[in-house]
């Protein structure tokens, strides 16, 4: 089925996420099968995993957009993501 709605920056992201996804539910699965806590563990590395890269193409759609967020995008861990856009300096004061 066709994705009802894309980005350039989205195109070539769209089959691998697909892909770690069915791989987050064979572990998933093979955790509840055969109780391996390795397995429920790269399950939980992927969705992190995952969760960053969408943060990350969140920001570069911002930023391609010329939409400029200050507060920096970071992930899960705190980690900064993407090129950042320094914040303007403060208003000069004025001698009244």
């Amino acid at each position: 089925m066709p994705r009802e709605w894309n980005t350039p920056v989205r195109e070539c992201w769209n089959a691998p996420i697909h892909n770690i996804l069915k791989a987050i539910d064979n572990h998933t699965q093979l955790y509840f099968k055969t109780g391996d806590k390795w397995h429920i563990e790269q399950a939980d590395f992927l969705r992190t995993y995952v969760s960053d890269l969408k943060t990350w193409i969140h920001a570069q759609e911002k930023h391609n957009n010329r939409v400029v967020d200050n507060p920096p995008i970071t992930n899960q861990r705190g980690d900064v993501l993407g090129e950042q856009t320094p914040d303007p300096p403060p208003p000069t004061p004025r001698g009244d």
